[in-house]
């Protein structure tokens, strides 16, 4: 039996204010929201977004608690991250709170995803044992299934998860498309989570890096033809690699789709 997940829709009345709130217009938030459209925003991971534009009171409580979790895993990341002893690319949702929103704890999360070198992965696991964490039991197939996942219940009682992947996605098809010796030259320090956190550069990275060495004040000085300059090669540059990525899936496809036909069931 196959099991789907269901999430509500997200509040109709809700969207366009949140919309306009994201462009920096005035927005109009509804006076009063129920259960169901409170309990629809926690499952789509907006809730405290949501609040931090509008300070709906009905939100206010939900907030308060994503904001002192965040707090505690944010240590506990300074923590894995110092103490992990190889180099590692923080990725998926923990890499966007940190480079996108505004706070981390407007991204919700359930675990910090890492990406790793195949290579380091015997010293990963000694580190997060060393650190206090168990690893889940797998199928033992990590051609299908390329990550390891470590939890760790702390004293205050707060769950602490990582996934720890050395292929960009799990299934085999994608697996090779983006290689962790193709990013790891492209990764830039995320200041939040200590010296050792390192990210993808965000789409926002090209213009901000033609202020890199001035000060925060002058960085609005930089002229826009730089900056234009700069973000259409770093496009071009993307796009570059986006297509070597695609075309190595497509060859993959085809060697799957050869092999499938070759055989007898």
């Amino acid at each position: 039996m196959v099991y789907f997940i269901r999430i509500a829709p997200f509040p109709e009345e809700l969207r366009e204010a949140l919309r306009a709130a994201l462009r920096g217009e005035p927005a109009t938030w509804p006076s009063a929201l129920g259960r169901h459209e409170i309990d629809a925003l926690e499952e789509h991971g907006f809730l405290p977004l949501v609040y931090a534009h509008s300070h709906m009171p009905a939100l206010r409580d939900q907030a308060i608690r994503a904001a002192s979790t965040e707090a505690i895993r944010h240590e506990e990341l300074r923590r894995v991250i110092a103490g992990l002893g190889i180099f590692a690319l923080i990725v998926k949702g923990s890499a966007l709170a940190y480079q996108v929103y505004p706070a981390p704890e407007l991204r919700p999360r359930s675990d910090t995803d890492l990406l790793i070198d195949l290579a380091d992965l015997d010293t990963a696991r000694a580190s997060f044992r060393a650190l206090g964490y168990h690893e889940a039991a797998t199928s033992g197939d990590d051609l299908a299934f390329a990550q390891r996942t470590n939890t760790r219940l702390d004293d205050l009682g707060c769950a602490h998860v990582f996934d720890v992947h050395w292929e960009i996605a799990n299934p085999p098809l994608f697996a090779g498309a983006l290689r962790f010796a193709e990013l790891k030259p492209r990764a830039v320090g995320i200041d939040a989570p200590g010296p050792r956190a390192y990210a993808l550069p965000p789409v926002e990275a090209p213009p901000r890096s033609c202020g890199a060495g001035a000060n925060h004040s002058s960085a609005s000085a930089t002229p826009r033809s730089q900056i234009s300059t700069t973000s259409r090669s770093a496009a071009s540059s993307q796009n570059r690699r986006c297509s070597a990525a695609v075309k190595r899936s497509r060859s993959r496809w085809m060697s799957y789709n050869q092999m499938s036909r070759s055989l007898s069931w």
